[in-house]
C-alpha cells in the first residue's frame, strides 16, 4: 500500500503544469545535472535499488514544500532526471561477469522476432530503441532478485494488469503512443542453463536458454486468446519498437551429474511499443 501511494503522489507532481513563479537558471539545471550524475554513478556501482531510496525521501522533503518555491521547483526536476536514469553499465557488468556476449544475444532476439514477422508478411519489422533498454533490465532484475518471474507490480494486483504496467512505464518516462486502442505489451519468462566451469565464455549456452524461451513464445500460435499473449506481441501489426534485457544469475549447483558446471538462470523481459 505503502508504494501505491508513493507512486500516486509522484504522478500528481509530475503532472502539475509549469507554471511556477521559479523557472531554473542554467546554474540550477547545471547543479541538479551533476547530482543525478553521482546517484546515477552509484546505483550502477553499489545497487540499482538505490535510485528508488533517494526517489522516495526527495518526495517526502518535497511533500513539505510551497509548490511555488524554489526549492520545489529544483526537487521536482530532480525527481523527474533521477527516473530517467540509465543503468546500462550495471547490466553490461552483469553479463560480462556471467561470460556472456549480451549484444550477441541482443542481436538475435531481434532477428528471431523479425523472422516470424516477414513468415507471416508483415511489411513493418521490430527494431530496437536503446533509449529503452532501461525498463526492460529494470524489470528483469527486480525479478532475479525476488527469484520470480511475474508481470505484477504490486503484491495484490492481477498477474497481468495493463493499467499498471502502463503506469510502471510511465513513470519511467515511456509513453506509447495509442494505435487502435494498443499502446504497448510486456513479455517475461526465464530459463535455466548450464556452462563449463573452466569456459571462458558462456554465450552459446545462454542463447540455446533464450531462444527455448522464445520457442515456447512460437508455441502459442496454435492457442486461442487469451493464452496466445506473447506470440500475439510478436506479430502484432502495431507494434513497431521492441526493448529487452537480460539479468543473469549465478545459483547453486547441486547436480551429481554436472558436478564440473556453473549453473544459470537467464531473466529474459521484453517490453513493445507502437511508437513514442
Amino acid at each position: 500500500m505503502k508504494k501505491i501511494i508513493i507512486s500516486i503522489v509522484l504522478i500528481l507532481l509530475l503532472k502539475i503544469n509549469n507554471t511556477y513563479s521559479y523557472e531554473l537558471s542554467r546554474s540550477d539545471k547545471v547543479n541538479i545535472n551533476k547530482i543525478v550524475g553521482k546517484i546515477e554513478k552509484n546505483a550502477n556501482t553499489l545497487w540499482i535499488n538505490y535510485k528508488d531510496i533517494v526517489i522516495n525521501e526527495k518526495i517526502a522533503e518535497i511533500s513539505k514544500l510551497n509548490s511555488e518555491s524554489k526549492d520545489y521547483v529544483i526537487l521536482l526536476e530532480l525527481i523527474k532526471k533521477i527516473k530517467q536514469i540509465k543503468f546500462f553499465e550495471y547490466a553490461k557488468n552483469n553479463s560480462k561477469e556471467n561470460k556472456v556476449n549480451l549484444e550477441l544475444l541482443k542481436n538475435n532476439w531481434l532477428s528471431w522476432h523479425n523472422d516470424v514477422r516477414y513468415n507471416v508478411n508483415l511489411k513493418n519489422y521490430y527494431s530496437y530503441d536503446d533509449r529503452l533498454d532501461n525498463t526492460a533490465f529494470q524489470w528483469s532484475y527486480i525479478n532475479m532478485e525476488n527469484w520470480v518471474m511475474t508481470h505484477k507490480r504490486y503484491e495484490n494486483s492481477s498477474y497481468y494488469d495493463y493499467n499498471q504496467i502502463e503506469n510502471w512505464l510511465l513513470d519511467r518516462w515511456v509513453k506509447c503512443k495509442a494505435v487502435n486502442w494498443i499502446t504497448s505489451s510486456e513479455s517475461i519468462w526465464y530459463h535455466s542453463y548450464y556452462c563449463k566451469k573452466n569456459s571462458s565464455d558462456c554465450t552459446e549456452e545462454a542463447l540455446k536458454a533464450s531462444k527455448e524461451i522464445f520457442l515456447m513464445y512460437t508455441s502459442e500460435k496454435w492457442l486461442k486468446y487469451p493464452n496466445d499473449a506473447h506470440y500475439r506481441a510478436i506479430v502484432h501489426k502495431n507494434l513497431n519498437k521492441i526493448w529487452l534485457w537480460i539479468a543473469i544469475k549465478k545459483e547453486i549447483n547441486d547436480s551429481v551429474y554436472y558436478k564440473n558446471y556453473d549453473y544459470y538462470n537467464i531473466y529474459i523481459t521484453t517490453h513493445y511499443c507502437t511508437e513514442l
